[in-house]
């Protein structure tokens, strides 16, 4: 392994792109996502929240069916196993 000045540190993953403004009818599927780099090219993961017991492991899209009506808040965890960074966004389901 390198240590020292040469030494390749690990940085946290980069959220570049995700869904934003949208508007989903309810009952009907909507497709969200997230796009996510990291410079050390390590492997990620997603993680979808909506809520209360709701979380889903995934990749950067995930579709879903809201049920209501209402601005949903929406929390997408991207990890590449070290580091973790997170986002949030809002759904209105019409």
């Amino acid at each position: 392994a390198v240590t020292g000045a040469g030494a390749i540190q690990n940085v946290p993953p980069k959220i570049i792109d995700a869904s934003a403004n949208v508007v989903a009818r309810a009952n009907m599927p909507v497709t969200l996502f997230v796009n996510a780099v990291d410079e050390n090219k390590d492997p990620l993961a997603y993680t979808w929240d909506f809520g209360f017991l709701d979380k889903h492991e995934g990749t950067a899209y995930h579709q879903r069916i809201f049920k209501s009506k209402g601005v949903k808040s929406v929390k997408v965890t991207v990890s590449d196993g070290f580091y973790s960074v997170q986002l949030l966004m809002n759904v209105n389901v019409v």
